[in-house]
């Protein structure tokens, strides 16, 4: 079964001109047919897809987005699949919660939990590895922090910095083989200078 009849069958229907919507809750017309429609549609794929009926390149695409029935394997990075899958799969699910009229809820990778975690204690341990002295790997952590906070501001991300101070440099620390930032030699942080809001902006 071609996926594209998917997509043309959750096409919104026309609202006739005449249409007075008084009830924001009332559906427009025809609302209950197209859903049935989409429902024995999103059966049908669900079917040929448990039941082998279907080319093996439409299950990458359609095991995601559909509704979840036991028996369907999930998108996932599997040897096989191929560059275009996550296009086909963002598509489609996108049309299905139009036409639904869903919310939807990204669990996408957290950039920002990975800058934090990963790369301060990768530059402390390659600039260990080059011989840097670890008072300049905290140093470095506190730089990086700061490019954080300005990368955050100029795209409108935040309105506050989020230095973390002496956790950050204990957390390195321990990362880098020191009992505490002490044991390092590691200096006193200066202090944060005065931020300027940015008006329009919640953190």
């Amino acid at each position: 079964m071609h996926l594209g009849h998917h997509k043309a069958i959750i096409k919104p229907f026309p609202i006739p001109e005449n249409y007075d919507c008084e009830d924001p809750d009332k559906p427009p017309p025809c609302e209950d047919l197209r859903n049935d429609l989409v429902q024995g549609q999103l059966q049908l794929i669900n079917y040929a897809i448990k039941h082998s009926y279907c080319y093996t390149r439409w299950t990458k695409v359609a095991t995601f987005i559909i509704q979840k029935e036991p028996g369907n394997t999930k998108f996932g990075g599997l040897p096989g699949r191929d560059a275009t899958t996550p296009v086909f799969l963002e598509e489609l699910q996108w049309e299905i919660l139009r036409a639904s009229r869903k919310s939807l809820l990204r669990m996408d990778f957290d950039a920002t939990s990975c800058y934090d975690r990963i790369i301060p204690n990768i530059t402390s341990l390659a600039g260990r590895s080059f011989g840097q002295h670890r008072t300049l790997c905290f140093l470095h952590a506190n730089f990086l922090e700061e490019a954080q906070y300005i990368l955050k501001t100029k795209l409108g991300l935040s309105n506050s910095t989020r230095i973390l101070g002496l956790a950050r440099a204990a957390q390195i620390a321990q990362s880098s083989g020191c009992s505490s930032p002490a044991d390092c030699s590691m200096p006193t942080p200066p202090k944060p200078t005065a931020r300027i809001p940015i008006p329009g902006w919640i953190d």
